[in-house]
């Protein structure tokens, strides 16, 4: 389903699936916002909970509700900013309801704001509660993508960025990974490994001394870049750089377009 969030310069919002508490969920997170993550003048967590009423079979957003809810949140902003300061960090779609989290500088007046905003949505049930966290643990540890969560996010950023130019996601190319380690002996260990399994060492480096993994590995291997499928190839790779004290650090490849074009 096409994902909104609310439009604010120098904000960087994105979304991607998870299961929270068990349960199929879209978060949609402002992810800038973990540059601030201890802003002091912010320290009260507002949560809002508004209880949807058509959604899809596996408690997820409809096509049909999404413009109401969207409404809903655009209300909330109107109605939260004046008088506590609040700004949208996070929401957790799922389980039949959509969750809102802002951080604000206060909770006064928090309660009835929501209740003058959800007044033009009657027929939603919603609950709503606020208390201290200084320090975003909700946004921090809940609504902020993992390592491996944010990888996934990045694989679809690249694929977007391959079918503007028209890619044939299906054809077989030369796809390029890299990754660094904190050892020389490290990254061995793991290029060993990585050829066992299909993929070839194209080249290695050690990078700037201040970092914390300076040696570099790039290897290849040949794939379609097919969502599911790039997305398994990428997952693999994570999990065998982790065993040997490495970082992923992404791919790429040339576009590759069918006869059609």
């Amino acid at each position: 389903m096409k994902q909104s969030a609310p439009e604010t310069q120098g904000d960087e919002w994105d979304f991607y699936f998870s299961n929270v508490n068990d349960v199929l969920s879209s978060l949609m997170v402002n992810l800038s916002a973990i540059r601030r993550a201890l802003d002091t003048c912010k320290p009260w967590l507002l949560w809002i909970w508004v209880h949807m009423l058509d959604p899809r079979d596996d408690g997820l957003s409809s096509e049909a509700e999404a413009p109401v809810l969207f409404r809903i949140e655009d209300r909330l902003k109107e109605c939260l900013t004046f008088p506590c300061g609040a700004e949208l960090l996070g929401r957790i779609t799922g389980d039949r309801r959509r969750e809102f989290y802002y951080y604000a500088a206060t909770a006064d007046g928090f309660e009835s704001a929501v209740k003058t905003a959800m007044t033009d949505f009657a027929s939603y049930r919603f609950d709503c509660g606020n208390q201290p966290d200084p320090e975003w643990r909700q946004y921090k540890d809940v609504l902020y993508p993992f390592p491996s969560q944010m990888q996934t996010i990045q694989n679809r950023r690249v694929l977007d960025a391959l079918e503007k130019r028209c890619d044939d996601h299906g054809i077989a190319r030369i796809v390029d990974h890299a990754i660094y380690f904190r050892s020389a002996a490290d990254r061995t260990a793991f290029a060993n490994t990585a050829v066992e399994i299909g993929f070839r060492i194209q080249l290695e480096s050690q990078e700037l001394k201040s970092r914390e993994r300076p040696f570099f590995l790039n290897l290849t291997r040949s794939d379609p870049v097919i969502r599911d499928h790039i997305n398994a190839v990428v997952a693999q790779l994570i999990d065998l750089a982790e065993q040997f004290n490495g970082e992923y650090d992404g791919w790429g490849c040339e576009v590759q377009k069918g006869s059609s074009h």
